[in-house]
């Protein structure tokens, strides 16, 4: 049993070495985007890659000696996101540190600016706790996005691979359903 979760966590590092730095271009790319909009379309790119991409890796693991069941197909899929983050998070964390230090004052100043021109009590209430926020030092920073970056692509990475374990459980090679079960 401990070399059958070894292979899975084998090929979930190993997923991981591809996946973490296609979602990091993801997130800089969409950090530019607030930058440069025409940015904007490479990063739509991006997003769709990534389903794609894990779809591709579960779809091979299934069908080439891997696992049978859905909970390790599932497992390898949340292990996979899981290893990604965390090349994500360094690429993001850098480029927050060292890269872009004022990106998130700029989008807290963008933000603010924009509220300013709707003039609804409650945008002039989101302008107050940006303010209260920038007063008493709790905008957050590199490492509590990176963090909760982690946590974002975890979570939506399990949702996404129960949902291709299960179809890739439900089609057989080459397409084809199976027979429904007969006891």
């Amino acid at each position: 049993m401990m070399e059958h979760s070894e292979r899975i966590y084998k090929r979930s590092a190993e997923n991981g070495l591809v996946l973490g730095p296609l979602m990091g271009a993801v997130m800089l790319l969409w950090g530019a985007s607030c930058y440069h909009g025409w940015l904007l379309l490479p990063t739509l790119v991006g997003m769709a890659a990534v389903p794609a991409t894990v779809w591709k890796m579960l779809r091979r693991s299934r069908y080439r000696g891997g696992e049978a069941g859905f909970a390790p197909l599932w497992l390898e899929g949340i292990a996979t996101f899981f290893f990604g983050s965390l090349l994500m998070a360094v690429m993001v964390y850098a480029s927050l540190r060292w890269l872009w230090p004022g990106f998130v004052t700029d989008q807290l100043n963008i933000l603010t600016e924009a509220l300013s021109q709707v003039n609804t009590p409650d945008s002039a209430q989101l302008q107050q706790l940006i303010a209260a926020a920038r007063r008493s030092g709790t905008v957050p920073g590199p490492g509590d996005i990176t963090v909760n970056l982690i946590y974002m692509a975890v979570l939506s990475g399990s949702v996404l691979s129960a949902v291709f374990s299960l179809i890739l459980l439900a089609v057989r090679p080459g397409g084809k359903t199976p027979p429904p079960h007969n006891p």
